[in-house]
């Protein structure tokens, strides 16, 4: 199914600190011990994050 969408229409998502509107792409990384892992094994699990890049702010409840 495609849909059009007019992204001029769309909102900005904006830095609730800063105002602003330019982000950059961060990984925080996470290790699950084999302990409780599924696998029984040790694994590190990437968590997508956004950074502005004018002031920094990570906002953790924009994870992606």
């Amino acid at each position: 199914m495609n849909i059009d969408v007019n992204l001029n229409d769309a909102s900005d998502i904006t830095c609730k600190k800063c105002e602003g509107l330019h982000f950059t792409s961060i990984l925080r990384l996470k290790r699950i011990s084999s302990v409780i892992s599924p696998t029984g094994e040790t694994i590190v699990v990437p968590i997508q994050l956004w950074q502005c890049e004018g002031c920094g702010e990570v906002d953790e409840a924009m994870l992606a």
